[in-house]
């Protein structure tokens, strides 16, 4: 069966379910799978598969068979199913099996194959086509929980923000911040499931008192994107013979130029990074084009450039310098993008780019409230060596309401000097601090406590801890 022609039909609750682990590869792998099971399908039974259509529906590449098997390793594991009492954990697969000839075979767990082959109602449907587009796992996961809802009679779906976060399986850990949330998921899924599935979507955000806690999608259906529209597309091209095209209606064939006149250039379609390996590596458009392609993504196709590019300069100091560069880099660059795809290491190093840009960011609060902090005690230390040498010190004292300022609300700041002030004020003045006097507070603030002449220096030294305590309690009054 041809991609083209391939439907996915999935229960809508393997659709709301956690796909726990899953690249974006592992994802298309999946969902390429479910598209070719049939309703006659019976459970137990070993599904086949030829792996030239698994490598084309992901875009792996029609030769890297090592990549297939690498992203199939660790996909023998379990969905999380929401029932109507609780949680359902069903393993997807039970075995796995290459064979020579170049076919796989998939068997479906027997409690899992229901959901996809049984689905009569409450069910989703949908071209793979329109997945196989996408270069996000989050914009796959998002188109399927928007196409579930595409018929609603609302016309929209309302997740709260841990549950769409549950859904897409994104850690706890990350995106806390709802700003790196919308930039690093919504924001970039929502445009790509728009710009290249059956489907349109926009998304508006609600807040519970200053929080934003859920998300509205709001579903519409559009043609431009019909991958009916793409089948008669690819039966047109399948045509071509002799630079001659034949419509599939009855009138006469049309023709049309030669195809070197209606191709675009290739060059045209080569994006910022694509040039790169023109530019770099001196590669012919048609190669850079494919390389491009296979990446899927520029980040992809960038990351393994920067790679790359480091190997090679280490090469070339070391007097190794390809012959060939276009076809040494070539090669090079169709290993390592395969890899890379179905590693994750671009959204790890995206994931660990956000982790320690907020890391910096708390840095930089952290350091700017200590700032702030410290230039508060200057300015309150300043104003208090003035306070403690006004002429009218004692008659300011005396006409303020000590024992008031001295019980009221204390900072943590104060509170944490308050027991060792007690204890300077017991020995100094045989009281609490509470109670000292207007003329007791100006002896400790002029350094003039007075025990007896043996006691006098220690107490003026021992009176600091007090003196201090009085400077934060007395701040109104300078």
């Amino acid at each position: 069966m041809k991609i083209q022609h391939s439907v996915v039909k999935k229960n809508n609750k393997i659709i709301s379910s956690k796909m726990r682990g899953y690249t974006l590869i592992q994802t298309k792998i999946l969902n390429f799978a479910i598209s070719q099971l049939t309703p006659e399908t019976k459970a137990g039974a070993i599904f086949k598969f030829n792996v030239a259509d698994i490598l084309e529906a992901t875009g792996l590449g029609k030769n890297n068979h090592l990549e297939l098997r690498k992203a199939t390793l660790n996909m023998i594991q379990g969905v999380e199913i929401i029932k109507d009492k609780g949680v359902s954990q069903v393993p997807i697969f039970i075995n796995i099996d290459y064979n020579e000839g170049g076919t796989i075979d998939i068997e479906f767990h027997e409690k899992v194959l229901p959901f996809l082959i049984q689905a009569k109602v409450e069910y989703t449907r949908y071209y793979f086509l329109n997945i196989q587009r996408l270069r996000s796992k989050y914009s796959v996961r998002i188109y399927e929980l928007c196409k579930q809802y595409e018929n609603a009679n609302c016309g929209y779906r309302e997740f709260q923000i841990d549950d769409l976060k549950f859904c897409l399986d994104i850690d706890d850990h990350l995106y806390k911040r709802y700003s790196h949330f919308k930039q690093g998921v919504l924001d970039s899924s929502v445009k790509e499931v728009t710009e290249k599935t059956d489907i349109k979507i926009i998304y508006e955000s609600f807040k519970n008192g200053r929080k934003i806690d859920r998300i509205r999608f709001y579903i519409t259906t559009q043609n431009n994107n019909n991958p009916k529209e793409d089948l008669s597309i690819e039966k047109n091209i399948e045509s071509i013979d002799n630079n001659i095209i034949e419509t599939e209606s009855t009138t006469p064939p049309i023709i049309i130029q030669k195809k070197q006149e209606s191709l675009i250039n290739e060059e045209d379609l080569l994006t910022e990074v694509g040039k790169k390996l023109l530019e770099d590596f001196l590669m012919p458009a048609k190669i850079s084009l494919d390389l491009q392609n296979l990446a899927i993504t520029d980040e992809c196709l960038l990351y393994a450039i920067d790679k790359y590019k480091a190997k090679l300069d280490l090469q070339i100091k070391k007097g190794n310098k390809p012959d060939n560069l276009a076809r040494y880099s070539e090669i090079a660059l169709r290993e390592s993008i395969p890899i890379i795809l179905s590693s994750g290491i671009i959204e790890k190093e995206k994931e660990k780019a956000r982790e320690q840009e907020l890391t910096k960011e708390l840095e930089t609060i952290r350091l700017k409230k200590e700032y702030e902090k410290k230039k508060k005690e200057e300015h309150l230390k300043l104003n208090f060596h003035n306070f403690c040498k006004n002429p009218d010190l004692l008659s300011i004292l005396e006409n303020a309401d000590i024992h008031s300022l001295l019980i009221s609300n204390k900072s943590e700041t104060e509170i944490n000097i308050l027991k060792y002030a007690q204890k300077e004020c017991n020995q100094a003045f045989e009281c609490d601090v509470e109670n000292i006097t207007a003329k007791q507070v100006y002896l400790t603030l002029t350094d003039k406590i007075e025990k007896n002449s043996f006691m006098s220096l220690l107490f003026k030294g021992k009176a600091m801890n007090l003196k201090n305590y009085l400077k934060h309690s007395l701040r109104t009054l300078f």
